[in-house]
Formats: structure tokens, sequence, C-alpha cells
């Protein structure tokens, strides 16, 4: 075997533990025994992007494996023109666990990002993550990657995918693949607009382009087309989020009721944030909503000086420095807008009276 490079599309990785994964589903080649790859919930493009290459790249090798899903993916890949893989996304009841040799989080650390999963994530003999985001504690098991200096997992999976051509001869990113890969690292790179975005990511975004990935068609579909029901919503939102801190920070909360009333879907609500923090002096952006009566779920997005991921700390959420999530229960929206508004605001260590409508 040719010898590893320390660095592959500038980004680094972990001999070691791709060795060690490389040669434990080796041994499930040609069996019926699968692995399960698994998504944070509410997966996103890159989580999705990630088990879809990660299921491309093992079936290349012969073995079996599945992505369980927690909800419909369609909205998020429905744009990604790869029924073999899409085929394997589907819901978490709909087979037997004994089929589960080797499980495989991606774009997460397991537990409670795995939601109703997680049961059947531990149950797993054998348990392994591949992550981007900063733990909530330190790494000790042999079976984990993380690369918190990648844009996106699906940097990792590309990195993984050339490495593991040592092992596999047969292995290659084809166009479908590539296509896939891109999907995440556009969207975890904000079309390499985030502070995250690194001379890797456009490495990694060059060999993807090398061998087939679409870009045109996929920023078509992902940003640039937007349905009139996205439009409309974006409108309510934009007319009347609130400003605090001097324009420091925007925050807006969407309700129930609003979404019935504009048919929208949680994924019209997506991208909202990112726009918001696009906004010339705003330093920290929140978009709430309503989930359910009592329930709220914040998307924020800062500066890469790590406010966003501080914010959702404070909640019990988390994510990268500039790009996190959470979840918190209130008794109304506006409990929940004044609890979100008086954190953010001690956050960037600003008085809470320096708002505009």
């Amino acid at each position: 075997m040719s010898q590893e490079p320390e660095k592959i599309l500038g980004g680094e990785i972990c001999r070691e533990t791709l060795d060690l994964l490389a040669g434990r589903v080796a041994t499930l080649a040609g069996t019926d025994r699968e692995v399960f790859l698994y998504p944070h919930v509410r997966a996103d493009a890159d989580a999705l992007g990630s088990c879809l290459a990660m299921q491309e790249i093992l079936r290349q090798i012969g073995v079996r494996s599945r992505v369980i899903a927690e909800e419909s993916t369609d909205e998020v890949i429905s744009f990604v023109n790869t029924d073999g893989a899409v085929m394997g996304v589907c819901g978490y009841d709909e087979f037997p666990l004994e089929r589960q040799a080797m499980a495989i989080a991606l774009d997460n650390s397991g537990g409670s990002r795995l939601g109703k999963r997680m049961g059947m994530y531990d149950s797993a003999p054998e348990r392994w993550i591949i992550d981007h985001h900063i733990p909530d504690q330190p790494d000790e098991s042999p079976h984990i990657w993380r690369d918190t200096a990648a844009a996106a997992c699906c940097e990792m999976l590309t990195r993984l995918g050339i490495y593991w051509q040592n092992h596999f001869p047969q292995l290659q990113i084809n166009a479908d693949c590539a296509n896939i890969l891109m999907m995440g690292l556009l969207t975890d790179t904000g079309r390499f607009l985030y502070a995250n975005t690194t001379s890797g990511s456009f490495q990694t975004a060059a060999y993807l382009v090398e061998h087939g990935a679409r870009v045109a068609d996929l920023n078509l579909c992902m940003y640039d087309a937007l349905t009139e029901t996205q439009m409309r919503l974006r409108g309510l939102v934009f007319q009347r989020v609130t400003s605090l801190c001097g324009g420091r920070i925007m925050i807006d909360i969407v309700t129930c009721n609003e979404m019935r009333e504009y048919k929208a879907s949680e994924d019209d609500l997506s991208g909202v944030a990112s726009e918001l923090r696009r906004v010339s002096g705003v330093e920290l952006a929140v978009m709430l909503r309503e989930v359910e009566l009592g329930k709220y779920r914040a998307s924020v997005r800062s500066d890469d000086g790590g406010a966003a991921r501080r914010l959702a700390l404070r909640f019990g959420g988390g994510g990268h420095a500039a790009a996190a999530g959470f979840s918190l229960w209130a008794e109304s929206p506006e409990d929940c807008l004044e609890q979100v508004k008086a954190a953010a605001t001690e956050e960037m260590s600003c008085a809470p009276e320096h708002e505009s409508p």
C-alpha cells in the first residue's frame, strides 16, 4: 500500500481511525449485515449528504448500508438526482434491528442529536462518529474521527473517499457522489461566504467539480429559487424583525398560527437567519419558530467570534462558532422572544433598552 498522506485536499486526516474503520467495514463486505448511518435530527444537506456519500462509498466496496432519518428528507435532497442513494433514506421503524452490524453517526456525536433513534444507535454492536462540530465533552473513543477545522462533514467524507482508495482500489468518487458531497459543502459554507470556509474547502470544491459536481444546478435549487410561500414568509420576517444593541442583533419569531396562515413548512424558514446576519452591522441573528404549544426552536448565526454557539449553549443547544441552534420551552411566543432577547443582549454585552422596531 502506498504511503498515506498527512493531508488530503488541505485538510488533516486521522490515519489510525480511518484505517481501523476501513478494516471493520471490510469484514462486512459480501454479507447480509448492514451499516446504519445516522444524520442528526432535522437533518440538513450536510448531514444527509455525508450519510448518502458514505452509503455510496460502502456500496462500491460491497457493504450493505442504509440511512436512518428521523423525518422526511424529500425537500432537502429532492434536487439531487441520485435515485440509488436516495432509496436508502427511510424511517427508523421500517426494518429489523438485527441487521445492524455497525452504526455511524455523521455530522453529529449521537446522543440527543439522534432524537427517537438514539436507542437504535446505542444498541449497535459497534458505534462510530464522524463529525466536525465542537464536542460537549472530550472524545475518548478510538471510534471517533472529529475535525472541527473542517467546514462541513461532506468535506471530511471527500477526504475519506480519497484515502480509502488505498484500502479499496475499486473505490472512486463518481459524479453522483461528488454532487451529493458538494451539496453539503455548499450548505455549511453558505456558498463559501461563511467564516468557516478555508483553503481546504476550495480545494475540496475543485476536486468535486472535477469529478462531476454540478455547482450551478445545486446553487439554483438550493439558494436562488424561492417559492411564493418562502418569499412571503421572508417578507413578514423582514418587515417586523427586532433590532437590538444599535443594530448588532436581529431577532424574530414565527408562530404556529403564522406558519399555518402561510401554509409553510419548517424548510420554508431555512436560510432566514443567515439572511438577517448579512445585514450591515449585524453580528448576531436569531430566527425563532414555534414548533408546538410551548416549544420553540432557534437558528442562530453570528460572525466568527463564536457568539452563535455561546448563545445556543445557554439554552442547552450547540453547533459551530458562527452557526448554531437550540430548543426551549416558554409560556408564549412573547415569553420565548423576551428570554432570547435578554440572553442575546447579555451575550453581546449591551443594554437591553437599546432596541428599535
